[in-house]
């Protein structure tokens, strides 16, 4: 959890040159602080885990609705496909511009 809430506090760090972890088998810990600003007390990580993980589990949930909506667009985009061919050209109009508008919302 040391990385996340670190990441928290300090949106952008790098763990190469900024901050170097350590882990010797009791949990992470920092090693070498290399930022301007002054490192965190364990009592100041600590306090900032809840919203750390309270932005990291929002994170992926955004991820999971993206993913889903992304899916169900690319099941009504193939579902649409019929309707291109439709003999009716009002329908197939319709249908591709409803393909075309999928394509432009959420990407390829």
């Amino acid at each position: 959890m040391l990385p996340q809430t670190l990441g928290h506090l300090f949106p952008g760090i790098n763990f190469q040159d900024e901050c170097i972890l350590q882990d010797e088998g009791a949990g992470p810990y920092i090693k070498a602080w290399r930022r301007a600003e002054k490192q965190p007390t364990l009592e100041e990580l600590r306090a900032a885990e809840p919203a750390a993980l309270a932005a990291a589990q929002a994170k992926e949930a955004q991820k999971v609705e993206s993913d889903t909506a992304r899916s169900e667009a690319k099941q009504a985009y193939s579902g649409l496909q019929p309707l291109i061919e439709h003999k009716d050209p009002a329908i197939a109009l319709l249908a591709s511009i409803m393909q075309k508008h999928l394509l432009a919302t959420l990407g390829r």
